[in-house]
């Protein structure tokens, strides 16, 4: 089901994936012909090593691990599907199966382990929680944009430091911050779209997105990091070896002193990149038709066979 690496570009291309430990890594990928079709599977892949699957019936946009003695690999769908993996089996749940959820107010773009709660977020500005297994709370008053008004509006990305110190970005360059009881617009020195936020520390979070665009807050405002290394819309961002590691569609790159600088994977060939993923210990990279660690030395291209 897996197929070889010969095969890997007509069949399986890869979107999303999440570090649990150096030697478990969890990626999401799909059916490149089904997807061609307007059918959607998704395959769940399981690296300790070698390689493990196993596979879900629709499209799934992003996938969070909750860690622990019961560890949970939950898969989320655009309209609020959740799918939930343990070691003991599979269960389904759905974030707001009504009609003031998704897709109504739009879809879904990003879930976050934060604190001990999963987040989710997309269009429209919608932010829900989970609470306990089969149950999610809307997260968002005051910031959900009304229906009929939503055009142009909603959430990426979603990430914090705490469940009461939790930020979002998303179209129109717009940043928000919640604090526990409310959601506040922060002021944004850009206005295109943000694809992902990331809290570094206790008082750092960056932010990036379209045209290179890249952000950063130490806890009193947003600044722009200048650099003129890239163009390139940015979709991935990680902290590694004590450094933020950047990535489009087509590079990897890493911040050294304010100085973006664009990383030599060295790899037997040019690999597809997008989404980052990293621990203390390894930094893996997800494309399109590619996979590759980073071990702190060397890059590493990691096939399907």
């Amino acid at each position: 089901m897996i197929g070889n690496k010969k095969k890997k570009r007509a069949e399986w291309g890869f979107s999303r994936g999440e570090v649990l430990q150096k030697d478990r890594v969890y990626i999401l990928s799909s059916l490149t012909e089904l997807e061609e079709r307007g059918e959607h599977v998704t395959q769940v892949l399981k690296w300790t090593g070698t390689w493990g699957h196993w596979l879900i019936d629709w499209a799934g946009v992003a996938l969070t691990i909750m860690p622990g003695p019961k560890l949970q690999v939950f898969v989320m769908g655009p309209g609020g599907r959740i799918h939930i993996a343990t070691r003991s089996g599979f269960s389904e749940e759905n974030v707001d199966a009504t009609k003031e959820g998704p897709p109504y107010h739009g879809m879904l773009r990003d879930m976050r382990r934060i604190g001990n709660s999963l987040y989710v977020t997309g269009m429209g500005r919608q932010v829900y929680r989970r609470v306990k297994k089969d149950a999610w709370v809307r997260m968002d008053k005051g910031v959900l944009a009304p229906k009929g008004k939503a055009k142009g509006l909603g959430f990426n990305s979603i990430d914090g430091f705490a469940e009461d110190d939790i930020y979002a970005v998303g179209w129109k360059g717009e940043i928000w911050h919640f604090n526990g009881r409310l959601w506040e617009k922060m002021d944004s020195p850009t206005d295109v779209i943000l694809e992902r936020v990331l809290c570094v520390n206790s008082s750092t979070v960056y932010a990036c997105g379209q045209a290179g665009v890249m952000l950063r807050n130490n806890g009193k405002r947003w600044e722009i990091i200048k650099q003129d290394t890239t163009e390139e819309d940015l979709w991935g961002m990680a902290w590694f070896q004590g450094r933020l590691w950047l990535a489009s569609r087509e590079s990897i790159f890493n911040l050294d002193n304010d100085r973006l600088v664009a990383v030599k994977m060295r790899t037997k060939k040019t690999l597809s990149c997008g989404w980052l993923s990293a621990n203390e210990d390894i930094l893996w990279s997800i494309g399109s038709e590619d996979l590759a660690y980073y071990d702190g030395a060397v890059w590493h291209e990691v096939s399907l066979a």
